[in-house]
């Protein structure tokens, strides 16, 4: 959940994700990119970085996201306001 509410000021850098996403691919774990539609180019930037995750910023619905964070060994996220 890589997105911010007030944009990069509170956001972890994209290559910094990427770097972890990597990394956690490399132990096994599939990584999924969650937000809104408007965290897509942020999350584009990250699955550019680290292929091999799965984008699903703005194709989710709430009840969809809720659902796959309780299914989550483990969630990163920003402080989005």
């Amino acid at each position: 959940m890589p997105g911010a509410e007030f944009g990069p000021a509170k956001r972890w850098p994209s290559d910094h994700y990427a770097g972890l996403a990597r990394d956690m691919m490399a132990k096994g774990l599939g990584v999924v990119l969650l937000g809104s539609k408007n965290d897509a180019s942020v999350t584009g930037e990250i699955a550019a970085l680290a292929p091999g995750v799965i984008d699903l910023a703005g194709k989710t619905r709430l009840e969809d996201a809720i659902d796959l964070i309780a299914a989550a060994k483990l969630a990163v996220s920003n402080d989005s306001g």
